[in-house]
């Protein structure tokens, strides 16, 4: 699914002032990257996609710990004691696809594999045997937002999935247990989709020379910043001559997904300093992609930000398509390769932007993970 969001850009000007320059006061890169963490948080520590391909519990296990430490060694963060004891003696083997927080991921390996979970407040987690069999029943739902897997998932079961003629109802036969399990998988399913990600954008126009050193380096280099820190640079860079500062609408995304934020701007055209008829027009488009995804606490975008220009006047158009995403300096350069924007949930990020002919040469990224209502989700 794609989201798209437009607003015309005469109104989307904030804010272009003129005044006497201060001496910048520097704010540090953030150091907000939280570099502990206690086992309370795992409920919103996002894992990615893992898939478990061809195995048993307690290889299952094994495999999302290992992909949590190394999301904790990614994201400066210091990794918890986390133990697992399994006391169950089938080896069933299972292959899918599981894609959340670490504690959902648990919670759903439990119900595929039939085990009951206990824990203590040491990170040990032990599982045991739950109750099998039970007579046949016929459990019938609404057809969930997220249906993939739901054959593969019938099997994993030991259950027949059907779907209605309209396609708006899932059938499932198998045992009562077992059908418990599926509920129950599709219900926490349906919960962890509901997680979703607000971006807000600025774009900044500082025109050439209005940098000192300092406040060009700082521009630069501040990828990580916190809402305080970006408004004390936002003050010293309101203090430049001729300095617009464009904040775009936001926009709010599912993991994974993605979204573009459209903006136009029609202008006057002029020929040869004469200026052209009334019919003729121009306009400039600019077009941001996101595809933003959680790791561990941090939010990890690709993006790229295109800037289109068209005009058509006596029968001629003209249109130049520059296209440009982040390299690894955080750079967006002409034609680049996509890379990606890590910055901490809720802070802010200071990408500098190059494209061809466009007036804009940064761009502030600030995302937050929020819930379907738009409320933060983590403290």
């Amino acid at each position: 699914m794609k989201y798209i969001t437009s607003l015309g850009f005469t109104l989307a000007i904030l804010l272009s002032c003129c005044s006497e320059k201060k001496a910048p006061v520097t704010p540090e890169v953030s150091k907000e990257l939280i570099d502990q963490h206690s086992y309370d948080n795992l409920d919103h520590f996002q894992m990615g996609e893992i898939d478990f391909i061809d195995l048993n519990l307690e290889d299952s296990l094994q495999k999302l710990i290992s992909k949590y430490k190394t999301i904790c060694s990614e994201t400066s963060l210091q990794p918890l004691d986390i133990s697992t004891v399994v006391l169950i003696t089938s080896n069933t083997k299972q292959t899918l696809s599981l894609k959340g927080s670490f504690e959902y991921i648990l919670a759903q390996l439990c119900l595929i594999y039939g085990a009951e979970m206990e824990t203590n407040n040491a990170g040990k987690y032990t599982f045991y045997a739950t109750a099998q069999g039970g007579e046949h029943q016929t459990l019938t739902i609404p057809m969930p937002q997220v249906a993939d897997q739901l054959s593969e998932l019938g099997q994993i079961f030991n259950s027949s999935v059907y779907f209605s003629s309209t396609g708006s109802l899932v059938v499932v036969n198998g045992q009562a247990t077992n059908l418990k399990r599926f509920r129950k998988f599709i219900e926490n399913r349906g919960l962890q989709n509901s997680i979703q990600i607000r971006s807000s954008t600025k774009l900044l126009n500082i025109p050439d020379g209005g940098l000192n050193t300092e406040l060009s380096s700082l521009l630069d280099n501040s990828h990580n910043l916190t809402e305080d820190q970006t408004q004390q640079l936002l003050n010293q860079i309101s203090s430049i001559p001729d300095t617009d500062i464009m904040t775009l609408p936001s926009i709010v995304s599912r993991l994974g997904e993605d979204a573009d934020i459209n903006l136009t701007n029609e202008l006057e055209l002029h020929l040869e300093n004469r200026k052209l008829p009334r019919e003729a027009h121009h306009w400039v488009g600019y077009t941001l992609h996101l595809k933003a995804d959680c790791f561990g606490f941090n939010i990890v975008t690709d993006l790229q930000y295109v800037n289109q220009s068209v005009g058509d006047f006596d029968g001629m158009k003209m249109e130049v398509d520059t296209r440009a995403v982040i390299d690894s300096r955080n750079q967006i350069d002409t034609y680049a390769t996509s890379n990606r924007s890590n910055i901490a949930n809720g802070n802010i990020s200071i990408i500098k932007i190059k494209p061809q002919g466009g007036k804009f040469n940064y761009l502030l990224l600030n995302q937050t993970v929020v819930d379907t209502t738009g409320r933060p989700i983590y403290p």
